[in-house]
């Protein structure tokens, strides 16, 4: 057996789970990818750890984390409002870890948001920066602040991560950000808008095509989440802020305008520079193998 250090990296989205090998230099060495609409979320789970497991049982693994679209507080999650997190899910984990490698390790777990934002601020390549302001805008939307620890700022019950909850004026009524820029919410919008439901990247293609129903909604979107980083830009001051998720990461005509309206709130008083992320889809994987060398 390699007695080269690895850990296991879980990253539950809202559309996959994500299950990586990761070494001490954060390469990732093998990953595994399933789709979350078909079976429950143990079975899933315990389907993709052990197709991988399989795959490298020469592998020495020293840790394991598990990042989750929930709330979390001190590796507890505290929610269960978007998967069926149970404890049982944990023991599972566990139970699957120790059934190929022999080895008893104590599950980490955090919020997805957290993990990305660690992992672009780890390992991204934004140079020595104190804070990090990342904004994880996918199928949902939630944000952290990294500190100069280089861990997140949690809040008293680990809920700093609720940027979806923030209120908005859409269509003259009163919404969240959830509801009206997250990929889910866009697809819910444009349902109602048209009778169909369609994905955020079929409506990105339909914006490129000079749609004007999907070009109205992608307009009040980059204008909203614009001048909502803006807004946490001014009360948390931090050194950068990165774009992550399947939405925020692609350098699309959404994230532009998003980056434009943010833009026009500078004060010109060295206002921070926003990027899209380096590490993209694989930033959970990297934050949760951080986490996972650093809490074992």
């Amino acid at each position: 057996m390699s007695t080269k250090a690895n850990v296991v990296a879980i990253d539950i989205g809202g559309t996959s789970i994500r299950c990586a090998l990761v070494d001490s230099e954060f390469n990732i060495v093998d990953r595994t990818i399933t789709p979350t609409d078909n079976g429950s979320l143990d079975q899933l789970l315990e389907n993709s750890l052990t197709e991988l497991l399989e795959r490298n049982l020469t592998k020495f693994i020293s840790g394991v984390t598990a990042g989750i679209p929930e709330f979390v507080s001190d590796g507890r999650a505290t929610s269960s409002m978007v998967i069926d997190w149970k404890f049982s899910t944990v023991q599972l984990i566990e139970s699957t870890i120790k059934k190929f490698t022999g080895n008893e390790l104590k599950l980490n777990v955090e919020s997805d948001v957290r993990c990305g934002a660690i992992g672009e601020s780890n390992q991204g390549g934004y140079g020595n920066n104190k804070s990090l302001l990342y904004i994880s805008w996918g199928t949902g939307i939630s944000s952290t602040l990294v500190l100069s620890d280089g861990n997140c700022w949690q809040g008293a019950r680990g809920e700093a991560i609720a940027l979806g909850e923030w209120r908005v004026l859409a269509n003259n009524k009163v919404s969240t950000l959830e509801k009206t820029v997250s990929g889910l919410g866009l697809s819910q919008n444009f349902k109602e808008l048209t009778g169909h439901f369609t994905s955020a990247e079929a409506i990105q293609r339909l914006v490129d095509s000079k749609d004007p129903i999907a070009t109205e909604l992608f307009d009040s979107a980059a204008f909203l989440t614009g001048m909502a980083i803006a807004d946490l830009v001014h009360v948390l001051d931090p050194d950068l802020v990165v774009l992550g998720g399947g939405i925020g990461s692609a350098k699309s005509s959404l994230t532009a305008a998003t980056m434009s309206n943010y833009k026009s709130r500078d004060d010109g008083r060295g206002w921070p520079k926003i990027y899209n992320s380096n590490l993209k889809n694989d930033a959970g994987l990297i934050g949760a193998s951080v986490i996972a060398f650093e809490r074992k």
